[in-house]
């Protein structure tokens, strides 16, 4: 083999090194994208339902808040004293009449 036969080998052999080396970094790169991608859909539905049972506990607060207000009216009790026992304002207790 010549000089340049040689020397054509090893120019190859390190294209292929280099080639090599681009397939690993790209295979790197999509694993730990893919893991990001995972990590942080689990980090959102996390958080997710976490704001979600927030939500549900103060929606429930209020509806028991109107329910009694509107039972605290339903048997004679005065729009202060109902504010006063539920912490609804005098306005709120008077939307929940119009209901």
């Amino acid at each position: 083999a010549s000089d340049k036969d040689t020397y054509l080998k090893s120019v190859m052999n390190e294209f292929e090194y280099i080639e090599t080396l681009k397939d690993y970094r790209e295979e790197g790169l999509k694993e730990g994208l893919e893991k990001g991608l995972e990590k942080g859909m689990e980090k959102g539905l996390k958080k997710g339902l976490h704001q979600g049972r927030k939500e549900g506990i103060a929606l429930g607060e209020a509806r028991g808040k109107a329910e009694t207000a509107l039972a605290m009216l339903a048997n004679g009790l005065d729009i202060a004293l109902v504010s006063k026992c539920t912490g609804l304002s005098e306005q709120q207790i008077q939307d929940l009449q119009k209901l």
